[in-house]
C-alpha cells in the first residue's frame, strides 16, 4: 500500500490537477460535492486500515456504531476514501 501512496504523491509532483491533495503531511481525495462547485477533502486511508475503521465506525456509538449498513456506508463516504472504496460500499 505504501507503494501506492507514493505513486500518488510523486503523481501530486508531476500533475497539480490530480484529485488529490497533500496538506500537514495528510493525503486527502478531493471528492466532488453533488451539486456544488467545491470539493470535498476525504482522508485518503490505507488498505491495511481499513480493517480497523470498519471495527471503530462499528464499536462506537458516538460516531456510527450499530446502525445499519447503509447509514454506516454514508457516514463513511463522508470522511473517507481507499481506492477500492466502491467495492466495499457501493452507492446502492
Amino acid at each position: 500500500m505504501i507503494k501506492k501512496v507514493q505513486k500518488v504523491l510523486n503523481g501530486l509532483k508531476e500533475n497539480t490537477n490530480m484529485s488529490f491533495v497533500y496538506q500537514d503531511e495528510i493525503l486527502y481525495k478531493l471528492a466532488s460535492i453533488p451539486y456544488g462547485k467545491t470539493k470535498r477533502k476525504l482522508f485518503y486511508i490505507s488498505s491495511t486500515m481499513i480493517k480497523y475503521l470498519l471495527i471503530s465506525y462499528h464499536n462506537n456509538s458516538l460516531i456510527g456504531g450499530y446502525f445499519a449498513i447503509r447509514r454506516t456506508s454514508e457516514k463513511l463516504k463522508q470522511q473517507f476514501w481507499w481506492p477500492d472504496r466502491p467495492l466495499l460500499l457501493p452507492d446502492n
